[in-house]
């Protein structure tokens, strides 16, 4: 490859006080892979995708920096970005300390749910070869709850009705036909977001392919869909958790083969800055934040009440085209823990046993992820 930087820029960064190379490439598996100098892929991709140049480092400026820009603040030189001067104020704060936002968690056994704790759970059935999938998990609920579902036609409505009626805790079933826009994210907040925001408890999932990716993510409705419904005692202690600990939302660590910068805003922070008053916030994050990836979880309604009761409409959701990002439903989808966080509630990451973050790694929703 071509150097795009010269050897006394590559030198500024790599003879930088808060710069590990050797911390880098463990913690970034691909620029080990890939044999670039960790101190060369810090410069021309690792900041502006949310990478940290060392592990105690806690001092990212607000937005992506361009090279020159990254090169003049390591330097000591404010940079200004049409908005505020900028400069790094250097500290040592662990991202696992008090202001950390998420937690993995091992899931433990309760024999009992937490009593008078009304659930729900919204699944957004487009594929109807997996509802009987779907169902298997569904009947390990210990407690009784009321099944809300989308599907896109009459063909799917009766096959879904036929397909979960035979769960033993199901109280009520409501299923119906949504408009092809939104994916998974616009039946839930759209068509059944009033009614979920009157239940304690609200569960989401969908018959998630990917077909986008050439088969990259084989395995990751499973591996989420397991990990939220793994057994009847299992699930009282997530049910427990919702209600007695600050966990306003648990879902599974990320799925092994996510890429990491999945984990920030991507084509997603334009629309994000244009809805986030919407639900209620002020501030946004930038680079890496944790969110359920791949938009199934369960939550506590007041964790995300801004989203479930945010008037929003089908006509906000553009009409499906096979979008992979850059929508409004993306962002909702990380949407889902940022307003869980500005709510004053933490993310309880449940720990892939198979795959589990280094120690002391300021990454809690990644897990062996590369680039």
């Amino acid at each position: 490859m071509k150097l795009k930087f010269s050897q006394e820029q590559i030198d500024i960064v790599r003879k930088w006080s808060q710069f590990d190379s050797a911390w880098y490439r463990h913690e970034y598996p691909d620029v080990k892979i890939s044999t670039m100098d960790p101190a060369y892929h810090y410069l021309w991709l690792g900041q502006r995708i949310g990478r940290r140049p060392s592990a105690n480092f806690d001092a990212f400026t607000g937005r992506a920096l361009k090279p020159d820009e990254l090169l003049n603040l390591i330097k000591g030189h404010p940079v200004k970005t049409g908005y505020e001067r900028i400069k790094f104020e250097v500290d040592y704060r662990r991202v696992h300390g008090k202001h950390a936002h998420a937690d993995l968690i091992n899931l433990g056994e309760a024999e009992n749910a937490p009593k008078s704790q009304s659930i729900a759970i919204q699944v957004h059935v487009y594929y109807a070869n997996l509802i009987e999938e779907i169902a298997i998990s569904l009947n390990r609920m210990p407690v009784k709850f009321d099944l809300y579902i989308s599907v896109p036609d009459e063909s799917t409505r009766q096959e879904a009705l036929v397909g979960f009626s035979r769960i033993a805790k199901l109280d009520r079933v409501d299923v119906r036909i949504v408009p092809n826009r939104g994916r998974d994210i616009a039946p839930f907040v759209v068509e059944f977001g009033p009614l979920l925001a009157t239940y304690d408890v609200v569960a989401h999932l969908h018959t998630k392919k990917s077909l986008y990716n050439k088969g990259a993510t084989d395995g990751w409705r499973q591996y989420i869909i397991d990990g939220l419904f793994p057994s009847k005692k299992r699930i009282n202690y997530i049910l427990n958790e919702l209600k007695d600990s600050r966990y306003g939302i648990i879902y599974p660590q990320s799925f092994y083969n996510l890429p990491y910068m999945a984990h920030t805003w991507l084509a997603n922070k334009g629309v994000a800055q244009a809805w986030s008053s919407r639900f209620g916030l002020k501030n946004i994050p930038d680079n890496y934040f944790d969110f359920p990836a791949g938009s199934m979880f369960w939550a506590r309604t007041d964790a995300i009440l801004p989203i479930l009761s945010a008037d929003l409409e089908w006509e906000d959701f553009p009409l499906e085209e096979g979008q992979t990002d850059g929508t409004l439903a993306h962002c909702i989808e990380r949407m889902f823990g940022v307003v869980a966080v500005s709510r004053n509630f933490k993310h309880g990451v449940i720990a892939d046993q198979g795959c589990p973050s280094p120690e002391n790694s300021p990454r809690v929703g990644g897990c062996g992820i590369t680039l």
